[in-house]
């Protein structure tokens, strides 16, 4: 008997997220369709999302999720581990001018500031604890987000991309 993607999953499971963007990005096509976007076959897109013994550590890599989400026009992958996180994905959107990159560099230095202002604080007293060490971690993971942002922004405005 032939495996079907249409089965029961764990309901909020990433399995169940994965054939979620497996159908927004194959269309009526399905995984055939979806394959069409991503380095992966449709196979390896069906072993994805079965929950099945022989694929339950079989999960989509990074790049196949990004493929896929810039298809279906949703991050359904990415805003599932995002609330496994305990956090809301929010889509920013910035205006297509070299204006856009500066204000990036100023909020970039900002967020750096932030990690610094941290450290320094933790440091105070001649050690850092565990809480001092999450909240140095959490600041420093937004400065690496806003300076992917810039590189992001620069690589549009110079006319590159990472698959250059």
């Amino acid at each position: 008997m032939a495996k079907s993607p249409y089965k029961i999953r764990a309901r909020g499971s990433l399995k169940e997220a994965v054939v979620a963007l497996i159908a927004a990005a194959g269309g009526p096509k399905g995984l055939h369709g979806a394959a069409t976007h991503t380095r992966v076959s449709a196979q390896q897109l069906f072993k994805y999302g079965d929950e099945g013994d022989d694929n339950k550590a079989t999960h989509a890599p990074a790049d196949v999720v990004l493929d896929l989400e810039r298809i279906a026009g949703e991050p359904v992958v990415t805003r599932w581990l995002a609330a496994e996180q305990g956090c809301a994905l929010v889509r920013v959107r910035f205006e297509h001018t070299q204006d856009a990159l500066a204000a990036l560099v100023a909020f970039a230095a900002a967020q750096s500031t932030e990690v610094f202002e941290s450290g320094y604080r933790a440091l105070i007293d001649g050690t850092i604890s565990k809480a001092e060490a999450r909240r140095i971690k959490a600041e420093a993971a937004d400065a690496m987000s806003a300076f992917a942002k810039i590189y992001e922004r620069a690589n549009e405005i110079a006319g590159e991309s990472e698959r250059d």
